[in-house]
């Protein structure tokens, strides 16, 4: 159930990390215009370029954390339930960090 969630989750990271692309290389797309190819902007554009350089960052971030956890989710999703045969797959989440461990 956590595995399907994370994927869930990590499939809507994605999905905004793509949105917010869109929307940036429309917004650079408007700076080129205004600014020319290299963005040299004059002051009255800096506010859209700070705009730009803010919405690139969220869709990096987006896109890096959606597939992290994604991923994530794939993994706990994929790997079977073994604990009747002896063995256990364990998730620890602590704010240092994760750990996926199995027992044998």
């Amino acid at each position: 159930m956590l595995g399907l969630g994370l994927l869930g989750l990590g499939v809507g990271g994605l999905a905004v990390g793509a949105g917010v692309g869109g929307a940036a290389a429309a917004k650079k797309s408007d700076l080129e215009k205004f600014c020319g190819t290299e963005l040299r902007c004059p002051p009255a554009a800096h506010g859209d370029a700070d705009d730009y350089n803010r919405m690139r960052t969220l869709s990096s971030i987006g896109w890096i954390a959606g597939a992290g956890v994604a991923t994530l989710g794939i993994v706990l999703v994929v790997i079977p339930n073994s604990k009747a045969a002896g063995r256990e797959t364990a998730l620890r989440i602590a704010p240092s960090g994760a750990v996926l461990a199995r027992s044998f």
